[in-house]
């Protein structure tokens, strides 16, 4: 599956009238979209498509195994809105039939939001929308259990009248990384750096757990072809849908792309990454996990021999 090769993709801003005329009206709907912005209790309409449950996975919402219908997608509040990128909001599913049927995440492609066409950091709106809406598809066999379930891609008119796409994905309960790792410490003092208070055996066999998820998550998802394009503890959550033992749901594939089968340099660089993040926050946590490294005790160690040196590399 190539990604594909849409007009609509890139725009040609050479001609400065017409690069000048796209930033005045960007600035325009920009100006009405802060005057009118996404609220809670904003709703619009979509279809949702119906996902395959995977073997081993999270059981998907009850509204994704039946037949496909129309739902009110009403946010509930935002979980990511910031200036130039996309907004992200968890959202309820409402069946006008049956009410309340599950909740999802929405993310908000709002042209004026983003970053204007004068810019070297510009991406097309619609690309940014499609390239995510590709990877999910490209990952579909991934989802419910490495990546969450994705429901589709949805055009949609903004409260302030600007036409829009909404990507609509499952809700995974858990805690990113990030989050996850700032429990372990105490941060009430911003002048010092924040101090372990769990470095109990518990913790660590916890740590273990979640940097071999990590790295096994990332290589399911580079067996796919295609690269995650930002491996960083916001955008690994550690899901409690799975009593077993903590397992990485790996979200975020705005900057995903296909690579090249002979690209090792970025491979290695996500592989690296994927563990790095996932344990990387002080010396006291730390250093316990290389030394399990250098033992070569970690679970499942023939398959990934690279681990080790991982480790290593990590805290030298």
């Amino acid at each position: 599956m190539q990604m594909e090769v849409d007009p609509d993709f890139e725009c040609d801003f050479r001609d400065e009238e017409v690069l000048q005329a796209a930033v005045d009206e960007l600035l325009r709907l920009g100006n009405a979209a802060c005057d009118c912005p996404l609220t809670a209790g904003t709703t619009f309409a979509a279809t949702l498509n119906c996902v395959t449950p995977h073997p081993h996975g999270r059981a998907p919402p009850r509204f994704a195994s039946q037949l496909r219908r129309a739902y009110a997608i009403v946010l509930d509040h935002a979980l990511h809105a910031e200036k130039g990128k996309l907004e992200v909001w968890l959202a309820h599913v409402v069946d006008p039939a049956d009410g309340t049927v599950g909740e999802i995440v929405v993310k908000v492609v709002q042209p004026s939001l983003l970053v204007l066409p004068d810019q070297p950091e510009y991406v097309p709106p619609k690309k940014v929308a499609y390239t995510e809406d590709w990877m999910y598809r490209r990952l579909q066999p991934l989802q419910g259990y490495e990546i969450p379930y994705y429901f589709g891609v949805h055009t949609i008119v903004t409260p302030s009248g600007e036409g829009a796409w909404m990507l609509t994905m499952e809700y995974i309960q858990g805690h990113t990384i990030t989050q996850y790792l700032n429990t372990l410490h105490d941060s009430s003092n911003p002048d010092i750096t924040p101090v372990p208070i769990d470095v109990t055996p518990e913790t660590h066999d916890r740590m273990k757990q979640i940097m071999v998820s990590s790295l096994e998550g990332i290589n399911a998802i580079h067996a796919r072809g295609v690269l995650h394009g930002a491996v960083q503890s916001d955008n690994i959550v550690i899901s409690t849908a799975c009593p077993a033992g903590p397992l990485v749901v790996y979200i975020d594939f705005a900057r995903g792309v296909e690579y090249p089968g002979d690209n090792t340099h970025a491979i290695d660089n996500e592989q690296y990454a994927a563990p790095l993040f996932a344990i990387k926050c002080c010396a006291a946590h730390g250093y316990p996990l290389q030394e399990w490294g250098k033992s070569a005790l970690f679970p499942n160690g023939p398959k990934y021999p690279r681990l080790r040196w991982f480790l290593q590399a990590m805290f030298s």
